[in-house]
């Protein structure tokens, strides 16, 4: 199911938004900081705009406390206006926004702690957020030598047999038709989504 997004979106610099991501998924909601209590001016620019639309409040000990708000891609959580989003200008938030808060892949929600791994799918498209387990998987392999690795794992699981390249191109030749479970990556219905758009 693709997300929706809330019309009552904050835009926050990256930093902010890496920060505020990192305590929404600590489960610690209560006295959790969210940022280091910094003298610099950095550290007061990145609070700002969560501390103007009221996503965090300062503490009398100095510490930083979450209101209200869910971070851009982990809407389906309780979602409670408004949704933070972060600006894409970097390749990490760039990155982010892409793929909407999810791995390019498998479409999981990603946390601030799995959301470090970027990929490419080809030379031909941007840089995107996968989850670890979907980075490992892949490897070294292709688009499509990943995509023939996931249908076989499925075919495997329902019927008990996988086949490698060969052996298909063989069954092809032989003209025998095997029913194998399509995969469609997350970043590629997203594409498609957007197109009937």
């Amino acid at each position: 199911m693709k997300p929706s997004i809330s019309s009552d979106v904050v835009e926050v610099p990256w930093r902010s938004f890496k920060a505020f991501v990192q305590l929404y998924d600590s489960n610690s909601l209560q006295r959790a900081p969210v940022l280091a209590t910094l003298a610099s001016e950095a550290g007061a620019r990145t609070r700002e705009p969560l501390l103007m639309h009221g996503l965090i409040r300062l503490c009398g000990d100095g510490q930083y406390v979450v209101q209200r708000g869910v971070p851009y891609g982990r809407e389906g959580r309780e979602a409670v206006k408004p949704v933070v989003k972060p600006h894409a200008r970097s390749v990490g938030g760039i990155a982010w926004v892409y793929t909407q808060g999810r791995c390019a892949y498998c479409g999981t929600s990603l946390t601030f702690f799995s959301q470090l791994v970027l990929t490419q799918v080809d030379h031909h498209s941007p840089v995107m957020h996968c989850c670890r387990s979907c980075h490992a998987t892949r490897g070294g392999r292709s688009l499509e030598e990943y995509r023939q690795h996931i249908e076989m794992q499925a075919l495997e699981k329902r019927d008990g047999v996988r086949f490698t390249s060969s052996q298909l191109v063989y069954l092809d030749t032989l003209g025998v038709s095997l029913d194998i479970p399509k995969e469609v990556f997350w970043f590629e219905r997203l594409q498609k989504s957007q197109a009937t758009l």
